[in-house]
């Protein structure tokens, strides 16, 4: 871990990937959805880590999830989300 990251309020590290970078990734992409898995592979954190800030952004409104399969899931950003 970085020491130069900075700190929010309450003392935890800033991510370093932040919310809009995750967004980015599907603006950019020429597929309509995607999997945590694949986002992951564009961005510097792992496919958990992601999986968890896409939940995040769920419950905010940002994505929309369906899954597709026994264990497959995939997100696609909301038009007038964050």
């Amino acid at each position: 871990m970085s020491e130069d990251r900075s700190r929010g309020e309450g003392g935890a590290y800033e991510p370093e990937v932040s919310d809009e970078d995750l967004l980015d990734v599907f603006w950019k992409s020429e597929k309509p959805v995607l999997t945590a898995k694949q986002v992951a592979g564009e961005v510097s954190i792992g496919r958990k880590a992601v999986l968890e800030r896409l939940r995040g952004l769920e419950k905010r409104g940002a994505v929309e999830r369906m899954e597709v399969g026994a264990r497959a899931v995939v997100w696609w950003p909301v038009e007038d989300g964050e």
